[in-house]
């Protein structure tokens, strides 16, 4: 198992990040993922367990039988269940390829609501396809629509059993840190550069960066850059070295350690194997 992995204990269908798909995971107890830049419309539905997920401004809380959408632009923090495994699937298309009269309405993003038998039957159904599909170099239309139609599923369920975010964060020293770490991703950034931009002393951001997310204010900003870099090797040619200033490394023999410190491969490695595998199953 690689180090991406390495903390779920099974992966049941899994899609190309960046690609439409459905795709259906379990998380050990505790496991961790973020910062994660969101760059799709994404439903999430909880079969098991129970997550966090923190944004920004906002934090949600999901239970087993509940589910989010979630859209391109949030920076997001997910913390699993520690009494349990937690169970997820999800369905994703970018924006790009979603009909813009089919573009989820903003209201309709970051609210918690149960998911219905039907909108689980069209989850099952497109993990289905998934699981029985040859590998194509593209998704399929029916693919794309079968997404929309989840989504749009789950969309018009949402009134009168939804819940708003547990709490508006954006004017918190928490908000101000992971507004910093978006809007300095490419630039040079100390600690000190961080604790300013959060209103709060160098100490208070550590401790308080330590107490939420067990690292530090950097290491947070670098796991940050690494996953746009993500983003960059798989959507685009940029080199390596482009990628690498881009993000916000001081080189490219930075960027390569880093990343391959986060996820267990180079850059290039995870480049080649992204781009030579679509979709797959694991």
């Amino acid at each position: 198992m690689t180090a991406r992995h390495k903390n779920i204990s099974g992966v049941h269908h899994l899609v190309k990040s960046g690609t439409i798909g459905f795709g259906s995971v379990t998380h050990r107890r505790g496991n961790r993922l973020g910062p994660r830049l969101q760059t799709l419309h994404q439903l999430l539905l909880l079969h098991r367990g129970s997550v966090r997920i923190e944004g920004r401004d906002r934090i949600l809380e999901l239970t087993a039988g509940q589910g989010v959408l979630l859209s391109p632009g949030q920076t997001e923090h997910f913390t699993f269940s520690s009494r349990q495994e937690t169970r997820h699937s999800w369905c994703q298309v970018p924006p790009a390829q979603t009909p813009q009269e089919l573009a989820p309405p903003p209201q309709a993003v970051w609210r918690v609501a149960r998911w219905s038998p039907a909108v689980g039957e069209l989850m099952k159904l497109g993990l289905r396809r998934q699981t029985i599909k040859t590998v194509q170099p593209q998704p399929s239309a029916s693919t794309c629509c079968l997404v929309l139609a989840t989504i749009w599923a789950f969309i018009h369920e949402l009134d009168g059993k939804s819940w708003t975010p547990r709490a508006d964060l954006s004017q918190t020293p928490r908000g101000r840190f992971l507004d910093a770490i978006e809007k300095q991703l490419s630039q040079p950034t100390t600690l000190d550069d961080l604790a300013r931009a959060s209103g709060v002393s160098r100490g208070y951001l550590v401790r308080l960066v330590r107490q939420q997310w067990d690292v530090t204010p950097m290491e947070m900003l670098w796991r940050a850059r690494c996953e746009r870099a993500t983003q960059l090797l798989r959507d685009t040619g940029l080199t390596l070295s482009q990628i690498a200033y881009r993000v916000g490394f001081a080189n490219p023999f930075h960027f390569s350690r880093r990343f391959s410190r986060r996820y267990g491969v180079s850059p290039r490695a995870w480049r080649e194997n992204c781009w030579q595998q679509p979709s797959r199953k694991l």
